[in-house]
């Protein structure tokens, strides 16, 4: 199984649209994991992933008002695991909502992880507010300490998580 998180990057529909070409080539069926924003603008199913749960009922309200489908879980960090709407719970490490992704997409039982709109440089703008993240560099580090773990199973389309476990491939994807 592989993991395609939708991060919250303004580049994050154009590189989910090569992730769903590449999974097509390849005949594999992505498990896509919403973060934040995300959460209720994927029209299909797919697993909830925040680390803002004041955030979640509003974002789970406009998914079901937008007509999608509940998502399959609901996963926040797991410290957040005890409150409502929470099905699940992943340690975040300190490496933001998309890095919690992976570690839901991981303990979801996917094999490898693409990272859509999940760049991690202030400067890409956020899809739906246009600004950028400033504190970005804050969560660097975490992403840094755990990249031996992560590069085998972790591709990113975009930024500086392309840079530090590269961009995925057909080959990736299939092997």
């Amino acid at each position: 199984m592989i993991g395609v998180v939708l991060g919250g990057a303004r580049s994050v529909d154009a590189e989910f649209e090569l992730a769903k070409a590449m999974c097509a080539r390849t005949g594999v069926e992505p498990v896509v994991f919403a973060i934040n924003d995300k959460i209720p603008e994927y029209p299909g199913r797919c697993h909830a992933v925040t680390l803002h749960f004041d955030k979640l009922p509003a974002w789970l309200g406009e998914r079901r008002a937008n007509g999608f489908p509940d998502p399959l879980e609901v996963w926040a960090a797991s410290w957040d695991t005890h409150r409502p709407l929470v099905t699940r719970g992943a340690e975040e490490r300190r490496g933001s909502s998309g890095m919690l992704a992976i570690e839901a997409a991981r303990a979801a039982g996917c094999g490898k992880v693409l990272l859509c709109g999940v760049p991690m440089v202030a400067g890409e703008g956020h899809f739906k507010r246009g600004m950028p993240w400033d504190d970005v560099v804050s969560y660097q580090t975490a992403w840094t300490l755990r990249r031996e773990l992560l590069a085998p199973i972790v591709r990113s389309f975009s930024g500086w998580t392309a840079h530090l476990f590269g961009a995925p491939t057909d080959e990736f994807i299939s092997k």
